[in-house]
This record gives structure tokens, C-alpha cells and sequence, in this order.
């Protein structure tokens, strides 16, 4: 079994849209033409859950629209829903160029406020399913792996941090004060720590390339539905080591050791590898 590029498996994608309902189809055609980089994303993610051996159907209407995906694999029942964040948004948000430059070194900002607003932006749209609710964030800029590393994931769950020094003594620690952080916000009274944005119960950031795309997940500490992670067994997770949280103390963990995002290769549609 051979694997595709990106655009190869768009078209196949199209082609089993096509054998489905031609509302779906033109409806895609139209995003390749009007915003190239959301409907790649669709297709790449479509393809990343059948390579999981995942019964996925189309959810989104034709005519009224709704989450993407629809996921079963045995017991387990879920949504999908795909949005991506472009190049040229990746590029005001970090200051990076579009393209790469040889021999150039540059300084850049981080993607946590984009991939923030994104999850706000998908709230609603998440809301009133019986099941979990999973939201998929696909980057195909060139700076996609540094970008989307550990680090920036685990800012889902506690947004910027920032380092807190007692003057008069040496020393530090890192606090995070919510911000920008998708799922815990303090409470009106500003005294204790809850938690927010409960109709998506996990969030996967996608670095997608013209051949493979790789893949990490963080888990809602308090969603409406509880995602089981165990689903994509090779990808890691980040997570709240606890919740509520004592002290107001966060503690991230992996769901794996050294965390490292796995490759996953493209194949056309009706011609996926099952992991």
C-alpha cells in the first residue's frame, strides 16, 4: 500500500464526498477554492481517524452544517469537529515569515492566544451532544513542530505562564495567572479555581505536512463528557494531574513518558492503514 500527498488525498476525499451527497461535495470544492488550508485540514483529519480503525461518518448537514465527524469504535461514541489555523495567521501571531529562509534565525511569539480563541470560537457549536466532543486544530505552516511541541499544548490547559521572583530573596517560581488558559478560569470570588468551556472534553493539535502529519492531545480536566483517550493509543496526552486542584497549585502530566507526537502518513480515502 503506497501513501499520497496532501493534495492527492483531498481529491480522493472530494471523490468519496462525491459518492455520499453532492451538497457535501460542492461544499468542499468550495472551501479548497475560498480557504485551501481548512479544507486540506478536513481531509487530513478524516484520513488520521480511519488510519485508527474508527467506524467515522460525515456529521456535518449539507444544507444546516453541525460538527464534522462523527467517531464510534466499539462502546465509544464521539464528535469531531476540524478548524485550522493558517499560514498567514500563524505568521501575524509568531512574526514568522510564510516561507522558510536558509541560514536566517528569527525570534517569534507563540500560538497559545490563537489556539485559545479558536477553542472560545467552537463552544457553542460543541454544545447540546450526548457524547464528547473532540476539537481538532490542524497548522501546516513550515514552523508547525516547534510551534505545536509539549510545551505549547500544555498551555491549553494553564495559558501563558510567567516567572514570579520575592524580592529580597533568590528565589523563583512559575505561575500561570489563567488568562489565556481554554479550560480553568478562578470563580467570581477570585478565591478558588474552576473549570470552563465543559462541551469539549479534548482538544488534538495537528502539524500537518505534504506527506504526514503528527499529532498531540490535551484532555479537558471537567468536561460534560468524559473523552477516553485510550482510543488513539499512540498519541500523547496532556492532562491535570489533579482536579480541583489543592492550593491552586496546576500540575500537568503526560499520559505517556517523554512525550513525542507520532507520524502518521496520508493514504487515499478507502485505502487507509489501520494502526
Amino acid at each position: 500500500m503506497q501513501s499520497c500527498d496532501i493534495h492527492k488525498l483531498a481529491k480522493s476525499y472530494n471523490d468519496y464526498l462525491q459518492s455520499l451527497d453532492s451538497g457535501l461535495c460542492n461544499a468542499y470544492k468550495k472551501r479548497l477554492r475560498e480557504s485551501k488550508d481548512a479544507a486540506l485540514a478536513e481531509a487530513v483529519v478524516y484520513n488520521f481517524l480511519k488510519g485508527y480503525g474508527l467506524e467515522t461518518s460525515i456529521h456535518e448537514d449539507s444544507s444546516t452544517g453541525g460538527l464534522d465527524f462523527s467517531c464510534k469504535k466499539e462502546a465509544e461514541e464521539f464528535l469531531i469537529e476540524v478548524t485550522s489555523i493558517g499560514d498567514d495567521a500563524v505568521s501575524r501571531r509568531t512574526g514568522l515569515p510564510n516561507n522558510l529562509v536558509a541560514d536566517e534565525g528569527f525570534s517569534f511569539n507563540l500560538l497559545t492566544q490563537s489556539i485559545h480563541q479558536k477553542i472560545k470560537d467552537k463552544v457553542k457549536q460543541s454544545s447540546n451532544h450526548p457524547v464528547p466532543r473532540v476539537l481538532v486544530i490542524v497548522v501546516q505552516h513550515w514552523a508547525k513542530h516547534f510551534l505545536l511541541d509539549v510545551t505549547e499544548v500544555e498551555r491549553i490547559l494553564t495559558g501563558d505562564t510567567e516567572i514570579q521572583i520575592n524580592f529580597g530573596s533568590s528565589a523563583t517560581k512559575e505561575v500561570a495567572p489563567l488568562k489565556n488558559s481554554s479550560f480553568i478560569r478562578l470563580n467570581k470570588r477570585g478565591d478558588a479555581l474552576e473549570s470552563c468551556r465543559k462541551s469539549i472534553s479534548a482538544v488534538l493539535v495537528v502539524s500537518a505536512s505534504e506527506s504526514d502529519c503528527s499529532v498531540l492531545g490535551c484532555l479537558h480536566p471537567d468536561p460534560a463528557y468524559v473523552f477516553s483517550h485510550s482510543i488513539f493509543s499512540n498519541i500523547p496526552f496532556a492532562r491535570l494531574k489533579n482536579w480541583s486542584p489543592k492550593a491552586n497549585k496546576l500540575e500537568v502530566e503526560w499520559v505517556v513518558h517523554r512525550p513525542t507526537a507520532p507520524v502518521d502518513y496520508y493514504f487515499t480515502v478507502g485505502c487507509e492503514k489501520s494502526k
